[in-house]
């Protein structure tokens, strides 16, 4: 299920995840944009803390999750157009 939040006008906006900078209407209503660009391990080393530490998964499912949906969707949508 999608979750929506009505945000009212403001000097700044903070979208933040992988997709973030993939909408082309976010793109052309922001000023300013900022991808920070860390290495895919330390990206999984992230994702791998945070996921057994808030959400109580298993190492195995964080792989499973990286290999087939995370990395595919990185290398679709966010790797070539940085």
């Amino acid at each position: 299920m999608k979750k929506w939040k009505v945000i009212k006008p403001t000097k700044i906006i903070i979208f933040e995840g992988v997709l973030a900078l993939y909408s082309n209407s976010i793109n052309k209503m922001a000023e300013l944009k900022i991808y920070v660009d860390t290495s895919i391990q330390q990206c999984f080393a992230r994702r791998l803390e945070r996921d057994q530490k808030t959400r109580g998964r298993s190492v195995q499912s964080i792989k499973l999750q990286w290999n087939e949906s995370v990395m595919p969707m990185y290398q679709q949508y966010v790797k070539h157009r940085r």
